[in-house]
């Protein structure tokens, strides 16, 4: 069986599919990703948890199914729900820091063809090494 810190690594490989998985010796850090060692590619995987509240045009305009699209896009996990006020839909959403900051650019500037983003807030952002969700979903 693989130790702790060899599955941590296995995930990594999931999370980068392009980067092969290969052992380069003992130590701390005895795997490689083609050329990165392991501390540096946790670094650049740091994975964040962020729930995100985007209020204006962005129901009846398929903004969650653009939500969807752009966070699997992203390879990002969570889901996203439209709220009872006809003017908001909040969610969450987990993985890479690089692919949060690029979904909150994107929750805030762009959404679905037909949105008006009004306004975007981001809320309880926090490192997380286990993803709560598997995949991202829309919630009905």
């Amino acid at each position: 069986m693989p130790s702790d810190h060899n599955r941590h690594n296995l995930s990594e490989a999931i999370l980068v599919p392009d980067r092969p998985l290969r052992n380069v010796g003992s130590g701390n850090f005895p795997l490689e990703f083609q050329g990165w060692k392991t501390h540096e590619l946790m670094a650049e995987l740091r994975c964040l948890s962020v729930d995100f509240e985007v209020k204006g045009k962005v129901q009846g305009v398929f903004f969650r199914k653009f939500t969807k699209q752009e966070a699997d896009k992203l390879k990002l996990n969570g889901w996203v729900e439209n709220q009872a006020d006809k003017n908001t839909v909040k969610g969450t959403i987990i993985g890479p820091e690089k692919s949060i900051s690029a979904m909150k650019l994107w929750l805030k500037t762009k959404g679905s063809p037909k949105s008006k983003i009004a306004s975007a807030t981001f809320t309880n952002e926090q490192a997380v090494k286990d993803f709560k969700y598997t995949e991202f979903d829309i919630k009905r």
